[in-house]
């Protein structure tokens, strides 16, 4: 072998471990994307339909969620609504190239403050599967929405399904105050 090929052979060979991780991270983007459009052919699009806006700490959350495609029995459904703080976790890392130098990284984490879980009762999911009435009593003594402060706190309606195939799952941002 020539030296100009061995040379090109040993470069070549040490990117082959970088071309596989690409490779495979765009596989896993492609069944990503295939599931999302499965999902979304299967039960269209959604939107949460307020009962009042917005909603009170103490009072009751009353919403409608509309989907385009009717929804499994009430049964197979699943209501999460939850309270979130944001706040960032620091980590260290120490390089080990001799060099020991320290670089840090910074992720948002989501805290649980307050949560509820719980089914609808058949009366709440309308007859043709297309619209399911929510209801939560929201605590009072609760954080209320607050995107402004250093750690962002808010609440989310998660709705979830649990049927053979492809589930339902939508998340649902809700505005709860305080009573002023």
């Amino acid at each position: 072998m020539n030296s100009v090929a061995y040379v090109y052979w040993r470069y070549a060979s040490l990117s082959i471990p970088f071309i596989l991780v690409y490779d495979v991270m765009l596989v896993v983007t492609l069944l990503r994307t295939l599931f999302l459009f499965l999902r979304f052919h299967r039960y269209g699009g959604s939107r949460l339909r307020f009962g009042r806006f917005p909603f009170v700490l103490g009072g009751p959350l009353e919403a409608d969620l509309k989907t385009s495609r009717p929804l499994p029995a009430a049964d197979r459904i699943t209501l999460t609504l939850r309270c979130i703080q944001e706040s960032y976790a620091t980590a260290e890392s120490i390089s080990m190239g001799g060099t020991g130098s320290k670089t840090q990284s910074s992720s948002a984490v989501a805290n649980l403050l307050w949560s509820s879980e719980g089914k609808p009762r058949p009366e709440d999911r309308s007859p043709d599967g297309r619209e399911l009435r929510v209801r939560f009593d929201l605590p009072s003594d609760a954080k209320p929405t607050d995107f402004t402060s250093q750690f962002p706190e808010y609440w989310e309606l998660t709705v979830r399904t649990d049927v053979p195939g492809i589930d339902y799952a939508a998340v649902f941002l809700v505005p709860v105050y305080r009573r002023t």
